[in-house]
């Protein structure tokens, strides 16, 4: 895509300026406003030819502040896949219990008792722990792939933002370069009698106008790179490429978006039949020795016991658990049904936005070949005293509307193409 100005300056001014002290008003403005220009100097960001739009994902996956989201979910989804693997549902107990008599009759009663508690898994619960611990996995893999596909439509809309900016500048700055001549052609001529101070000051009037533009152009450049260097980190960008639009008219089941929507009902899903399998207090095992004498000073006897427990009814306590995990599986199928409804939106607006950025760039280039002409004869006008310096002014801006609305089109349909590829779940 290139920038095509012809055009000498920018937006005229409306009239001619009154008097001379308006004129060195307007000249110290944008004397004081290039020196803070050249106060706060931007460098610009390399153009590395090399460098892909998949691999400036990848730089900036490290230092996304998500990234510690991502370690925390791995850690989890760890933790339960080990807890599957543990040979008890939980913690063994140690216990110790002594009984004496020697703060009443003190006949020399004594009994020392140890055990070891074990916590016995239920029927299915072991299952529902392991599904569990594999549903938090998938949902970690899915938030990562939903992290990269976030990273990438903000860099879409980031380097489209850049590449409008930089277009607008050169587009300026062409204008600047031309619109200078124009008044140094002027100012001769105006020696010359040619022409009248009034086209010289309407002239110089331009000029400042298109000085102001080139202020405004040049802060939005800074403004766009200084953001895409907050979010990758990087002193170089990729080259303005064009995507390919992608051939998906809908939104796919592993959409990233949408996918980790639904690794999330399935982990809310996981989670509320561990708790229907492990709401109830958990049946107990317990072993240990028991060593104990009768009153008289009777020698220690030894013996080991076995203590099972089964706990049994409690069907109001399991459903309050149950449902409250119930509540959060249909939260996670709500926010998986709005996600759905907002990429289907987002798609639709992106192939409309990007259907309407083709006609009208084709309308856009049309109108700009008839204004490039009509300021050509404007030109000639001018140059034969036919015409005055201020119709010229209006033609020229007529023709750099025109030629910036072409730019505003091209660079319209590659960021359309980038949304839609982006609402597509297509990743660079």
């Amino acid at each position: 895509m290139t920038v095509r100005s012809r055009y000498p300056t920018g937006r005229p001014a409306a009239r001619v300026a009154a008097r001379p002290v308006a004129l060195l008003a307007l000249v110290a403005v944008a004397a004081a406003a290039q020196t803070e220009t050249h106060e706060h100097e931007h460098e610009r960001l390399a153009v590395d030819t090399s460098l892909t739009l998949s691999a400036v994902v990848d730089a900036t996956l490290s230092a996304y502040p998500t990234v510690a989201e991502l370690a925390a979910r791995a850690a989890q989804a760890e933790a339960w896949s080990e807890r599957a693997n543990s040979w008890t549902a939980n913690r063994p107990v140690l216990s110790f219990r002594y009984q004496t008599d020697r703060y009443d009759a003190d006949a020399g009663l004594e009994e020392f008792e140890t055990g070891i508690q074990l916590s016995l898994w239920k029927w299915g619960e072991r299952d529902s722990t392991r599904l569990l611990g594999q549903a938090y996995g998938a949902e970690t893999a899915a938030a990562a792939a939903a992290v990269r596909w976030e990273i990438a439509g903000a860099l879409r809309e980031i380097i489209w933002q850049m590449a409008r900016a930089e277009r607008e500048l050169l587009l300026v700055e062409q204008t600047a370069g031309i619109a200078t001549r124009l008044g140094a052609a002027i100012r001769r001529r105006h020696e010359l009698g040619d022409v009248a101070l009034g086209d010289v000051l309407l002239a110089e009037t331009a000029t400042l106008e298109v000085e102001t533009l080139l202020i405004a152009a040049e802060a939005q450049l800074v403004d766009a790179e200084r953001a895409y260097r907050m979010l990758t980190g990087l002193e170089r960008r990729p080259e303005f490429r064009q995507e390919t639009l992608s051939e998906r008219t809908g939104i796919l089941a592993e959409h990233p978006a949408l996918s980790f929507a639904s690794a999330e009902v399935d982990r809310a899903r996981a989670a509320r039949e561990r708790v229907r399998k492990s709401a109830v207090t958990h049946p107990t095992l317990t072993v240990g020795p028991r060593r104990e004498r009768g009153p008289g000073g009777e020698p220690f006897e030894e013996s080991v016991g076995v203590v099972l427990t089964l706990p049994f009814g409690g069907g109001a306590h399991v459903r309050t658990s149950v449902t409250e995990a119930g509540r959060d599986v249909g939260s996670a199928e709500s926010a998986r049904a709005r996600i759905l409804r907002e990429l289907d939106l987002a798609l639709h607006e992106a192939s409309h936005g990007l259907s309407v950025a083709r006609k009208n760039l084709v309308t856009a280039r049309q109108r700009s070949d008839l204004a490039e002409r009509r300021y050509a004869m404007g030109e000639s006008a001018y140059r034969k005293g036919e015409l005055e310096l201020i119709e010229l002014l209006a033609l020229q801006r007529v023709a750099i509307d025109a030629e910036r609305q072409v730019l505003d089109f091209e660079i319209g349909t590659s960021r359309q193409t980038a949304l839609y590829n982006q609402a597509a779940g297509e990743m660079p």
